[in-house]
């Protein structure tokens, strides 16, 4: 039971640790970046991924959302003017 309890804790403050996304463009209202991000969302959906985390840039890593293509995503927003910024 201890061993579960540790492991729990361990994986809360790995999730603690993994990185945030956000995405800025000047003068964009807050309707045409919420477009923006859902027409890239759903141009980037790949089947859904079994594991939360993953290894990149040398350090662990989560996908703010389930069953999209991190990478693509950030292609896509960029292509439409974002800045992609880490929380």
């Amino acid at each position: 039971m201890t061993r579960l309890l540790a492991a729990i804790a361990g994986l809360a403050l790995l999730g603690g640790c993994a990185r945030q996304w956000a995405y800025d463009r000047p003068g964009v209202t807050e309707a045409e970046r919420a477009r923006d991000a859902e027409e890239c969302r759903r141009s980037t959906t790949v089947p859904r991924v079994s594991r939360p985390f993953v290894f990149a840039d040398g350090r662990l890593v989560s996908y703010p959302f389930e069953g999209v293509d991190r990478h693509g995503y950030d292609l896509c927003m960029q292509g439409r003017g974002y800045t992609v910024t880490g929380n």
